[in-house]
C-alpha cells in the first residue's frame, strides 16, 4: 500500500504505512527489512520519479516485484 501512495505523490502518507511494519515482533529478522527501510528513506525521491517519467519506466513497485505477496504474507 505504501508504494501505491508514493506513486500517487503521497510520500508522507506512505511513510506512515511503511512504519507500521516496524510494529511486528519479528521485524528485526524480517527478510524484507532492508527493502522497507530503503523505501522509507527514498519515499520523496521515488514520488518525484513516478511523476517525471513514463509510468512504464518508473521505479519498481511492490506489486510488480519478486517479493510482492511474500513481503507481507510470508511466515
Amino acid at each position: 500500500m505504501g508504494d501505491m501512495l508514493v506513486k500517487q505523490g503521497k510520500a508522507d502518507q506512505a511513510k506512515k504505512i511503511y512504519e507500521t511494519a516496524k510494529l511486528s515482533k519479528s521485524y528485526a529478522s524480517w527478510q524484507y527489512k532492508s527493502i522497507l527501510e530503503a523505501r522509507l528513506a527514498q519515499a520523496e525521491q521515488r514520488a518525484q520519479q513516478f511523476t517525471a517519467v513514463d509510468p512504464k519506466q518508473g521505479p519498481e513497485i511492490m506489486f510488480n516485484s519478486s517479493h510482492s505477496c511474500t513481503a507481507c504474507h510470508a511466515q
